[in-house]
C-alpha cells in the first residue's frame, strides 16, 4: 500500500509537471508609442449655446470627436454618450440633437465615452434658454473702443494687496475683455453663453467667465465663440502682455515681533506704481537711495487723503487702523534701478524698466 501510494505520488507531479507546460505563455502587451492611436480626448462642435423654445431656434446638432494624443480625429470606439442636465428643459438625444423645452440657464450637455479597458474621456457643453422670439445678433467683437489699447500687463502676486489699494481709489488693475454684443438696433444683448479660449500660452482665460491671467510678456490672441439662435459667432483680439504697471512689498511680523519684508526686490514698467502692505501693529519707514524718483500716486492721494499725498521717502506706517493706513504706494516714471532701506533694517530694490510700443 505504501509503495503503491508514493507510486501514485510521483506519477500525479509528473502529470503536473506536463500539464504547466501546456499552458499558455502570458500575455505581453507593447506600450503604444503613436501619438495617433492614443485615445485622449472628446471635443464637442459647440461649447456655449443659446437656443430658444420657439421654432427652429430650439434645435441643434451636437457633434463630439474623438481625439488622438496628436490632436487628429480616431475612430473605431465605442458610440458617444450624451447626457442633459434637466431634460424637462433641455432634451438630447442618442445620437446628440439637442432640443429646448423649457427656459432654462447654466444647463449642462456632457457627452461622454467610455473603452473596453475603462479609459474616459468627455467634453461638457453649457446652454441657455429664453423663452419666444430670440434677439438677433449683429455685433460680436472684442475690438477694443479707442483710447482704449490692446496692452495687458502682468499682475505678479506682490501686486495684489497694492492693486486692493487702487481699486479703492477707483483705480482699476485686472485686464479684462471687451467683448461687446449688439442686436440691429445697436442695443446690447446680454445673458449669452460664450467661451473664451487663449491661444499662446502668455495668457491663460477661464472658459466661461473670461478672467484673465498673464504669464508672461509677448502677443497673446484670445478668442470668444458662441452659438446664438442659429448662427455660430466668433472673435479674436491680439494683446501685447508687458512688464506690470503694479507691483509691490509686503511686511510680514515674525515669532520675535520683528518685521521681514517680502520680495526683496520688484520690476515694473515705467510710470508704474510700487506699494508697501503692512499690516501689523509694528510700524516702518522707507528710506529711498533717490528720494526724487519717488512721487505720490495722485488717484490714490485725491481718494484717501493726506497721509497717502507724500513724495519721496514714506513716513512710518502700520495697520492697527485698516488697511489703508497699513498701505502706502509710489510711482515711478523714469527707467533705472531704485534702491530703499526700511527702518525694520532690510533693503529692497526697484527695477523700473521701459515698455515698447504695442
Amino acid at each position: 500500500m505504501r509503495f503503491r501510494s508514493r507510486h501514485a505520488s510521483a506519477l500525479l507531479v509528473i502529470l503536473a509537471v506536463g500539464a504547466c507546460g501546456e499552458l499558455d505563455p502570458v500575455a505581453t502587451y507593447e506600450p503604444i508609442t503613436d501619438p495617433s492611436a492614443l485615445f485622449m480626448g472628446l471635443t464637442l462642435n459647440h461649447h456655449a449655446i443659446n437656443l430658444s423654445t420657439e421654432a427652429p431656434y430650439d434645435e441643434l446638432q451636437l457633434v463630439a470627436t474623438p481625439r488622438s494624443a496628436s490632436g487628429s480625429p480616431i475612430s473605431g470606439l465605442p458610440p458617444v454618450d450624451y447626457r442633459s442636465s434637466d431634460t424637462t428643459r433641455l432634451w438630447v438625444s442618442a445620437d446628440g440633437l439637442l432640443r429646448a423645452r423649457r427656459p432654462g440657464s447654466n444647463l449642462t450637455v456632457i457627452a461622454e465615452i467610455v473603452t473596453s479597458d475603462n479609459i474616459r474621456r468627455a467634453d461638457t457643453a453649457f446652454v441657455n434658454v429664453i423663452d419666444g422670439a430670440p434677439p438677433q445678433v449683429e455685433t460680436f467683437t472684442l475690438d477694443l473702443v479707442p483710447p482704449a489699447e490692446p496692452l495687458w500687463e502682468i499682475m505678479p502676486i506682490g501686486g495684489v494687496p497694492v492693486g486692493v489699494l487702487l481699486s479703492l481709489s477707483g483705480i482699476s488693475v485686472t485686464n479684462t475683455l471687451p467683448l461687446r454684443v449688439l442686436d440691429a438696433d445697436g442695443q446690447p444683448v446680454t445673458g449669452l453663453q460664450v467661451r473664451y479660449a487663449s491661444l499662446d500660452p502668455v495668457a491663460t482665460v477661464n472658459p466661461r467667465f473670461a478672467g484673465v491671467t498673464v504669464v508672461d510678456s509677448g502677443q497673446a490672441r484670445i478668442t470668444a465663440e458662441t452659438f446664438a439662435y442659429g448662427v455660430t459667432l466668433a472673435d479674436t483680439i491680439t494683446y501685447t502682455v508687458t512688464l506690470p504697471r503694479v507691483n509691490g512689498f509686503q511686511f510680514l511680523m515674525n515669532a520675535d515681533s520683528t518685521l521681514t519684508m517680502k520680495p526683496s526686490s520688484v520690476t515694473i514698467r515705467a510710470g508704474g506704481y510700487v506699494g508697501w502692505i503692512n499690516t501689523n501693529p509694528a510700524p516702518v519707514a522707507i528710506e529711498f537711495d533717490d528720494p526724487s524718483a519717488a512721487s505720490m500716486i495722485p488717484e490714490v492721494c485725491d481718494a484717501l487723503g493726506p497721509s497717502h499725498c507724500e513724495d519721496g521717502d514714506v513716513s512710518p506706517f502700520e495697520g492697527s487702523g485698516g488697511f489703508v493706513a497699513g498701505a502706502r504706494g509710489r510711482r515711478f516714471d523714469v527707467p533705472g534701478t531704485y534702491t530703499f532701506r526700511t527702518s525694520s533694517g532690510e533693503e529692497g530694490s526697484i527695477v523700473v524698466r521701459a515698455v515698447a510700443a504695442p
